[in-house]
């Protein structure tokens, strides 16, 4: 699928060091924080659904394991084109690529309709809470992450638009 676009948050601005930065991420990709906006799709994976536990149940994990410290979540974005409007398929993309990409880590995630362009958020522990270790990524290894996740987005375009 062409013109979509994914991003990786990284910098100052996305370091979510603290309690505070984890709870007001997670309520922003599911709008929590803000009823004007709207939220068609969201989900969890490893955490439960309700907004505040899932924020707790991150917070928890670090502290057991003990990596609560610097960086302690990722923020991705994709974003699909402008004249995509078909919800299902990206509410499927945003669940599939929750099931078999990030399934190490915890997650939730949302499909924003609040743009032009439909757009998934997803918010992931930086610890996963399989292995303990945090999630750490060179430029080479965002590039092919990247590249995985189109693969993931292509495979279901097809079974939506078959050519």
């Amino acid at each position: 699928m062409e013109d979509v676009i994914i991003k990786f948050c990284y910098g100052k601005k996305y370091k979510y060091t603290n309690n505070y930065a984890i709870r007001n991420l997670i309520k922003y990709v599911t709008h929590e924080k803000d009823k004007e906006h709207v939220v068609l799709h969201y989900g969890t994976r490893g955490l439960t659904k309700n907004i505040d536990k899932a924020a707790e149940q991150i917070i928890r994990s670090q502290r057991l394991i003990k990596k609560n410290k610097n960086r302690r979540m990722y923020q991705v974005i994709i974003t699909f084109p402008g004249n995509l409007e078909d919800t299902a398929f990206v509410s499927e993309v945003a669940d599939r690529i929750a099931d078999y990409y990030f399934q190490d880590y915890q997650l939730i995630y949302g499909v924003h309709t609040d743009t032009a362009n439909l757009h998934i958020h997803f918010a992931i522990n930086a610890v996963s809470y399989i292995t303990g270790l945090k999630y750490h990524r060179s430029k080479k290894e965002l590039a092919a992450e990247k590249e995985d996740l189109m693969n993931i987005i292509d495979y279901i375009a097809d079974k939506y638009y078959p050519d």
